[in-house]
């Protein structure tokens, strides 16, 4: 039986030694040496070893709304992991720690990993990770009337940036010549920019799509964003590489998480209204729609997990809506037009002007 941790769902394994310790000894069951070993205390240790192999993953994550957070916050990242690994029949607890301290926790073994995690090479010597889970996309965000349409950092030499300490930006950012500002999160460096105190903070593209869909008109008229992204970081599900089976349970969950991204899962648990990846492998992507109504109106806004080299085109002409692929926006049924869903699950993010 493999070591790899159990899925508590799971009782199979836990019955068959309690049957096995509680079985009469007779001729057809072997004999342990009871001077050697005795039956009991085989038992009791190895329940206990079970025991200890069914404990969950434990991951930790600081606070980066909308993407983790504590339970009572939107952290949809925390939730699609610990789903792919449900269904993958590994449980896991994250915990949130004080910002700044997560990559020093893990490179400790003070935890196992992390649900969402930049690439860094010193995090790389002592990590396994995944997959990409989405791609996170930096933009340049002034105040409104600035100028943001830069296409590299090297332009924004002696320009006063606000970052979130502790994030692995990498030499990009580190190295280009910039006044770096480091803030304790998002909102923070918000408040500075809006101050006057930074000329420019770099924001994540999906968090701003978020915001979007409720605070357009505030967003207009406090700020403006590029949209160029200036740094592109795969996020990643990651686990020590001392953490038994490592390699197995990062298999496992690759596996999973392909499969949530066909079967529309995946863009349910971002909670996103329309998503533009490829789901069902053709190599041909999709403008995908999560609910039954999709509105009147053909969309303009969509959020593309992954960046590819695509054109475009094809992508613009299909259509997947409640599991149906339709080739035209003409193609979709008029039943399927008449409303935008109306069943919001609420607010992921925020920016508080």
């Amino acid at each position: 039986m493999s070591m790899q941790r159990l899925s508590t769902r799971d009782p199979f394994p836990f019955f068959l030694l309690l049957l096995l310790c509680h079985w009469p000894a007779t001729d057809n069951l072997p004999r342990m040496n009871s001077f050697l070993f005795p039956r009991p205390l085989f038992c009791l240790l190895t329940l206990l070893s079970l025991s200890l192999s069914a404990q969950p993953l434990q991951l930790a994550s600081d606070v980066w709304p909308p993407f983790t957070g504590n339970p009572d916050q939107p952290r949809v990242v925390i939730d699609l992991v610990t789903e792919t690994l449900q269904r993958a029949g590994i449980e896991a607890e994250t915990i949130i720690v004080p910002p700044g301290t997560l990559t020093d926790k893990l490179l400790a073994g003070e935890v196992q990993g992390s649900p969402a995690l930049w690439k860094t090479a010193k995090r790389e010597k002592v990590l396994l990770y995944s997959d990409p889970i989405l791609e996170n996309r930096l933009l340049l965000v002034g105040r409104a009337g600035s100028e943001v349409d830069f296409r590299s950092f090297k332009d924004l030499q002696g320009k006063k940036i606000g970052i979130v300490d502790g994030y692995g930006y990498g030499p990009e950012v580190m190295g280009a010549g910039m006044v770096l500002v480091p803030g304790l999160n998002h909102q923070e460096n918000l408040n500075r920019l809006l101050a006057g105190e930074v000329d420019y903070i770099l924001v994540n593209e999906l968090m701003i799509q978020y915001a979007l869909q409720h605070q357009r008109a505030d967003l207009e008229k406090n700020i403006r964003y590029g949209e160029t992204p200036l740094l592109r970081r795969s996020l990643h599900f990651a686990i020590r590489k001392d953490t038994p089976n490592a390699k197995k349970i990062i298999g496992d969950f690759n596996r999973e998480l392909k499969a949530m991204m066909r079967n529309g899962s995946y863009q349910e648990l971002l909670q996103l209204p329309w998503v533009h990846m490829d789901i069902d492998g053709d190599g041909k992507s999709e403008l995908v729609y999560q609910g039954k109504k999709a509105g009147s109106q053909q969309p303009i806004r969509r959020y593309q997990p992954f960046l590819t080299d695509e054109s475009g085109s094809d992508a613009e002409r299909r259509y997947r809506i409640n599991g149906e692929l339709y080739p035209s926006w003409d193609d979709v049924p008029n039943s399927l037009k008449d409303t935008t869903d109306t069943d919001a699950k609420g607010i992921l993010y925020e920016f508080k002007f």
